[in-house]
């Protein structure tokens, strides 16, 4: 992977890794919740893109990858926090029994800001 510039903090891009299994009977509800997030996030201050792809496909359970880029960890953070982005990972694992993780690359980071929960 190409090393990327700095923006004008100093930091380069931040990604945020989330891996999602998803039941196969879920997968059309789990599209359609994957691209409200992603079309919430391409909204929000420091979004620079987001990339999903199919790690497992096969069996019961579906398992994805999801990475986002932000331009800062601050907005990154912003975007986990997001009530909107809270609300519909609740709905999702409430209907859906949606199941997810995630890790950002917060080693690489300056100190000063701690991880979030997802």
């Amino acid at each position: 992977m190409q090393k990327a510039s700095s923006n004008a903090e100093g930091f380069e891009p931040f990604e945020y890794t989330f891996e999602q299994h998803v039941r196969a009977e879920k997968l059309d509800s789990y599209y359609k919740f994957s691209e409200q997030l992603h079309l919430l996030a391409s909204q929000q201050p420091g979004y620079i893109y987001h990339e999903r792809r199919l790690l497992e496909g096969d069996g019961e359970i579906r398992n994805f990858q999801t990475i986002l880029r932000f331009d800062s960890p601050d907005n990154c953070i912003n975007w986990l926090e997001h009530p909107e982005r809270r609300r519909l990972l609740r709905q999702e694992e409430e209907q859906n029994y949606f199941q997810y993780s995630g890790h950002g690359n917060w080693q690489e980071r300056p100190i000063g800001r701690t991880k979030s929960s997802c």
